[in-house]
């Protein structure tokens, strides 16, 4: 059953790559076209900075997953409503946090990038309307992170999917109807909430006894997710840096238009990263699973096959 539902997971990974990568390399040269290499090039730089405040998320859904597999392998419902209750808190307070530093990112982001006097005035609003997405993103998302920790990352990709084409066809109606950054911002926002809403309901279906209220949270739990999470972050951290940081850089000194060639090229390199990926991070939950039953054997042998 367990290599039925690992194997059912790596795959559905591999169906919701192919799409996005196959919606990406379709709606790309749309963007270009419609939008110039400034406008695009100052959407990739849009995304890659406030992309940094999801670091918060890479550091807490790791341990989410981890302690929400934890709790149920042992049946424990009052510990899986706790842990539940703890991360919606500490992922509205990471929110809160995002939102006042996409304030600040909105009303200096022209002082800090080199870009055209023209997009000075819609750059402020597109930051502010990305922020809230990931903000918003943080206690609602608690819920996608739930779906991995009872290993049905097929729910998760088929949700992944589903909104990636929906996404698409709404950003080509804002483009072809001249909505611009703005507009893509707003079709950005609606699909991410979207998204969370149907996880919402797939976990309330999952989990018939889960209860979410303020007396659940405990300062062990919180401790608990908040110790793990910090090893995870520094991991996410050099990811970020390594990644995401070339498209601010070239913004801040040369401009905005030359992200374009750049971040088309630097994403065909990023797909062979996802690729690899898309069939490792499925892992985390089961290697929980087996700890908690204390199945060291075939923990040490999935970590020796996943690493080969």
């Amino acid at each position: 059953m367990r290599s039925i539902r690992f194997l059912r997971n790596i795959l559905t990974n591999y169906m919701r790559y192919f799409p996005s990568w196959a919606i990406g390399f379709l709606l790309t040269p749309i963007m270009v076209h419609q939008l110039g290499d400034g406008d695009y090039g100052l959407w990739v730089t849009v995304f890659s900075l406030t992309g940094y405040f999801g670091l918060f998320d890479q550091g807490i859904r790791p341990s989410l997953v981890r302690y929400v597999s934890r709790d149920h392998t042992r049946g424990d419902n009052e510990g899986l409503n706790r842990t539940i209750s703890t991360a919606v808190a500490l992922f509205a307070v990471v929110g809160a946090l995002v939102l006042a530093f996409s304030v600040v990112a909105a009303l200096q982001f022209h002082h800090w990038f080199r870009i055209e006097p023209s997009q000075v005035a819609v750059v402020g609003v597109v930051v502010l309307i990305a922020g809230a997405s990931i903000a918003l993103g943080f206690p609602l998302g608690v819920f996608g992170a739930v779906l991995s920790g009872l290993q049905r990352y097929d729910l998760g990709n088929w949700i992944g999917i589903g909104i990636g084409v929906l996404r698409a066809v709404m950003f080509v109606v804002v483009l072809r109807t001249g909505g611009g950054l703005l507009g893509l911002a707003w079709a950005s926002l609606a699909m991410n909430l979207l998204g969370h809403g149907l996880s919402y309901l797939y976990v309330r279906r999952l989990l018939p006894t889960l209860h979410i209220a303020a007396r659940l949270i405990t300062r062990d739990h919180l401790g608990m997710i908040g110790g793990y999470s910090s090893f995870a972050f520094v991991g996410a951290l050099a990811s970020s840096i390594a990644f995401q940081t070339d498209s601010l850089v070239i913004t801040a000194f040369i401009g905005a238009a030359a992200v374009t060639p750049f971040a088309i090229a630097s994403g065909l390199v990023d797909n062979v990263r996802s690729l690899v990926h898309s069939a490792t991070y499925v892992l985390s939950p089961t290697a929980s699973e087996l700890e908690t039953r204390g199945e060291t054997t075939k923990l040490h042998a999935m970590l020796l096959a996943g690493a080969n």
